[in-house]
């Protein structure tokens, strides 16, 4: 029996782009048709559907709730859950287009509605637990360039498609997504940190990822709320998103890794675009130049994926799927909250978001070096390994390969290194090998010297050098 081409020995999921695209932009494009149009609803000129929007409300927070524990409890099975879900959801889908009392149609689109909101947080769990590193960034690639085209297609003003188009598209999109749950393993064992490991997980590091999340869904429903009052906005802001993120897997091909480096002046035109929406109110030629600026924002919060699966390689939790899918439920709601409070004052409302915009962009240059180190490191969840203890620190293998500047260092140092890269502070790397404060100081003393290095982004640029296996 020949071994699946894209799964990697340790039981981690390394997919082709050519079965990537089936994953997250149909799942995007589904929710987009089922969740994104509001409205009366008809099928074939039928009578209106009765659809409750406080049924829907609470469907929606019922969906949530319910999808944190699923995932918290039977995170080793995601891939069965929507497996199962998904099909599911298809077969209601189908059901709609036959001549089903209108009661019995908006008790179908219930259920989707809940599936489609259950499966958010079941898909990020599947993806930053199974994925790689680099390929929950493709995944967010070529979601954002799939998914933009198609939404802006939707989104445009020329033409308004109606719902029957949308579900004979929820239909397309659903196929697409189940045959990919089918193509990758149901059953996956994922290594979890436990309290007997006397593991720390980086508290700095995951802040930053988790902030990072919040500020790019913050900005991207800031984008979609701005886009909203130009003509052709929305198709314009995920038109360019589309066009952008082919630009970044051109540069992600040529330069692979360091991609993530060169990524940091691609960011820098969000704010740009934030800082032109103060001018916009009074110059309206400048609105669908600030929508392709800010068309990074949705690029950005695309990637939420890839940022969980980053921490996810630095501490391997099951509750870093739950984080995230609450941040991104959470947001849009402190959006609409934050619009009523400023009453409605564009200009405030642009000073707001173009100091978080300053702020993100500072924020992933400062972890940028981390998700580089993840992106090259193929070991999941290593740092399992680090328990507390003097005995476990990384003794030297003598081979044949060519000497590496880390050779000189002792076990203790090596170890004070290892966490170093894995995102901990001096603190946490105190607790981590159980030993004084003032002795993990001075083995970064000893490290600094001996490395000759002066700060930790030079540590990460000669590890990105020369790979080291610790």
């Amino acid at each position: 029996m020949t071994e699946k081409p894209y799964i990697w020995k340790d039981d981690q999921i390394k997919i082709k782009s050519s079965f990537l695209f089936l994953f997250s932009a149909p799942f995007i494009l589904w929710q987009t048709a089922l969740l994104g149009f509001s409205g009366p609803i008809s099928f074939f000129g039928r009578n209106p559907i009765p659809v409750s929007q406080n049924y829907i409300t609470f469907i929606i927070i019922a969906a949530y709730l319910i999808s944190f524990g699923a995932v918290s409890v039977f995170t080793k099975i995601t891939a069965w859950i929507e497996r199962i879900l998904i099909p599911t959801a298809f077969i209601l889908t189908l059901l709609t287009l036959f001549p089903f009392p209108e009661d019995t149609i908006a008790i179908f689109l219930y259920i989707n509605t809940f599936i489609c909101v259950f499966s958010i947080a079941v898909t990020a769990s599947l993806a930053c637990h199974l994925f790689t590193v680099s390929t929950t960034w493709t995944d967010g690639i070529i979601a954002t360039g799939f998914s933009g085209i198609i939404i802006a297609l939707l989104k445009n003003s020329f033409y308004k498609p109606d719902f029957t188009f949308l579900t004979f598209c929820s239909l397309i999109f659903l196929a697409m997504l189940t045959v990919f749950l089918y193509l990758i393993p149901g059953k996956t064992a994922v290594p979890f940190a436990k309290r007997s490991d006397q593991v720390k997980f980086p508290s700095i590091v995951f802040v930053g990822i988790l902030l990072i999340i919040t500020l790019s869904n913050l900005l991207m429903a800031f984008a979609i709320s701005f886009s909203q009052k130009a003509v052709h906005g929305m198709s314009t802001l995920y038109l360019a998103a589309a066009v952008f993120a082919a630009l970044i897997q051109l540069i992600r091909r040529t330069f692979r890794s360091r991609c993530l480096k060169i990524y940091n002046a691609c960011f820098l035109l969000v704010p740009a675009g934030l800082i032109l929406t103060y001018f916009a109110q009074s110059i309206s030629q400048l609105y669908l130049v600030c929508c392709v600026l800010m068309s990074f924002t949705v690029i950005f919060s695309n990637l939420w994926i890839f940022f969980l699966s980053t921490a996810f390689s630095m501490y391997p939790t099951r509750y870093i799927a739950i984080a995230g899918t609450a941040i991104s439920a959470l947001i849009p709601l402190f959006h609409n909250w934050l619009l009523n409070a400023v009453g409605g004052a564009s200009p405030v409302f642009s000073i707001i978001y173009m100091s978080a915009s300053i702020f993100l962009c500072l924020l992933y240059f400062y972890l940028e070096p981390y998700f580089t180190y993840s992106w090259e490191s193929k070991t999941l969840g290593s740092n399992i390994k680090l328990v507390g203890h003097p005995f476990s620190l990384p003794h030297k293998v003598q081979s044949s390969r060519n000497p590496h500047p880390f050779d000189i260092l002792s076990p203790q140092e090596l170890m004070v290194a290892k966490l170093l890269l894995e995102g901990h502070t001096k603190r946490s790397i105190a607790k981590n090998m159980c030993i004084p404060i003032d002795v993990e100081k001075t083995l970064h003393k000893n490290l600094y010297s001996k490395l000759n290095i002066s700060s930790k982004r030079r540590l990460f640029r000669m590890i990105s050098k020369q790979p080291y296996e610790f």
